[in-house]
């Protein structure tokens, strides 16, 4: 196998990956933050309160989702309950990033863990040796 071959191989993984991130980022986003995408299912006379900067919303629900938004140090909703940033993203971006460097700091633990053990009774094993 040629570097190119190897290159192209990684390049291809690497997009898989990438794919699938994006794709956790979606779901994750949509769970944790429904009330983003609550105006698709808003009715005609829900999507003309909202054109006019108004959210159809209760104010019971507005104010759950925006001590919950504060919680999690996402940026309130606006009058007309959207997003005003990406704040979310960002959030759900590090939760992700999170845990997969937790689950490679693990990963590399258990194997440095693994090499020391082998070590370890490589000397236990040869003392005699050396």
């Amino acid at each position: 196998m040629t570097e190119k071959d190897i290159e192209s191989k990684q390049n291809k993984a690497f997009k898989q990956i990438d794919d699938f991130i994006k794709k956790i980022q979606i779901e994750l986003h949509a769970e944790i933050f429904p009330e983003e995408f609550d105006f698709m299912s808003d009715s005609f006379a829900d999507a003309a309160i909202r054109r006019n900067g108004t959210n159809p919303m209760s104010e019971e629900y507005t104010t759950k989702i925006n001590s919950k938004r504060e919680k999690l140090g996402v940026s309130n909703l606006d009058s007309s309950g959207l997003p005003t940033d990406n704040s979310s993203q960002i959030y759900i971006e590090n939760v992700i990033m999170k845990h997969l460097l937790e689950a490679f700091q693990e990963s590399s633990n258990k194997t440095k863990l693994k090499n020391q053990i082998n070590i370890s009774s490589f000397f236990k094993n040869n003392k005699n040796e050396i």
